[in-house]
């Protein structure tokens, strides 16, 4: 099957049933939590075997990859509270995945990266070009900060979508094609090669079974906020539920999520509220609060205005005039907001 050079996708709705991923991957998107969601990318085909893409979500989000038994996976994220299997994106990185992996990212705010997918005749290219551990199937997802070889790819895909928005026609003359495929083939096999080699600039991830805590944690809180008469979320309750500790519970939650538990529950019932004052079906702020929890209402528009830069009465009189997803102020906002709950007393 023959592929168009260029694919634009975006949408609003998470429960699309194909938010086409790239060839070779597999790709479930799930929300973190209530309230505006967009997912839009620019890829293009470099031949049948090596596709380069720029991604980006918004919104509560958890993406979850299966990459296939023949390709391999670069990626170099950035964004507003980004996480990649539980590691911050705070500096210049670059994420290896091998064949057969399970990559994982998650963003309250905003989650973005330049991919590169080869796979196929490009994979074999490489794996006889690169013998390296990093493709070895099966193993995990390797973060490592970038190395020279890398800095030059990352830029490479950067310069090459800033044409592709600017002059698409140019961006896709056949020859400028082959040269942009050749320079990334080359520039990934020495990526490869010196990630390899560097395990000293290896950013390490979460112990294994504090991740897995994390998760279970955030699935449990999500469930308890979901359920109506449900108790409240509390540190105790997430002991009992889950069987463990409350020091493991904190533990896991701040080395995974960089923010500590009863921030965490807090940001989450805030989009809740969010929600249902853009969406429905709350009438009054004070409604709204109190059904999820808020009871001093003076701390809750505090802690409101802080994350979405405008007090709730704002947020439900303008949500009779404008659709849910004309959030950008709001997001831009929620950056300073963050780095308040992550430094904040």
């Amino acid at each position: 099957m023959r592929l168009d050079p260029v694919e634009r996708f975006a949408t609003s709705d998470i429960e699309e049933t194909n938010l086409h991923p790239p060839p070779g991957w597999t790709l479930v998107v799930y929300r973190l939590g209530e309230g505006p969601f967009r997912y839009e990318f620019v890829r293009v085909h470099l031949g049948e075997d090596l596709d380069v893409e720029h991604a980006r979500f918004f919104g509560p989000t958890r993406v979850l990859g299966t990459l296939a038994d023949d390709a391999v996976h670069v990626l170099f994220p950035y964004g507003r509270d980004l996480r990649l299997s539980g590691v911050p994106v705070s500096q210049r990185l670059v994420v290896i995945s091998p064949p057969a992996v399970q990559f994982e990212a998650s963003t309250q705010l905003e989650g973005c990266g330049y991919d590169i997918v080869a796979r196929g005749r490009a994979y074999a290219t490489l794996l006889g070009a690169a013998t390296s551990p990093l493709l070895t199937p099966g193993r995990t997802a390797v973060v490592l900060n970038e190395s020279p070889a890398a800095v030059a790819l990352r830029q490479l895909l950067e310069g090459y979508f800033l044409l592709v928005d600017q002059r698409e026609d140019l961006a896709l003359e056949p020859q400028r094609i082959q040269r942009a495929r050749e320079d990334m083939l080359d520039l990934l096999r020495l990526t490869l090669l010196s990630g390899a080699g560097s395990p000293e600039d290896e950013v390490k991830a979460p112990h294994p079974r504090r991740r897995a805590l994390a998760l279970a944690i955030e699935e449990w809180l999500w469930r308890q906020l979901d359920e109506p008469g449900a108790p409240p979320v509390t540190l105790a309750g997430a002991s009992r539920e889950l069987e463990v500790s409350i020091r493991s519970i904190q533990l896991a939650v701040e080395e995974y999520f960089g923010i500590n538990f009863v921030r965490f529950a807090r940001l989450a019932r805030l989009h809740q509220v969010h929600s249902a004052l853009v969406l429905g079906p709350a009438t009054n702020v004070s409604e709204a609060a109190t059904r999820h929890g808020f009871w001093h209402l003076g701390r809750f528009s505090r802690y409101y205005r802080e994350v979405f830069g405008e007090p709730p009465s704002q947020t439900l009189r303008g949500a009779r005039r404008r659709p849910a997803t004309s959030a950008a102020v709001r997001r831009r906002l929620m950056r300073r907001t963050l780095e308040a709950l992550h430094t904040g007393p």
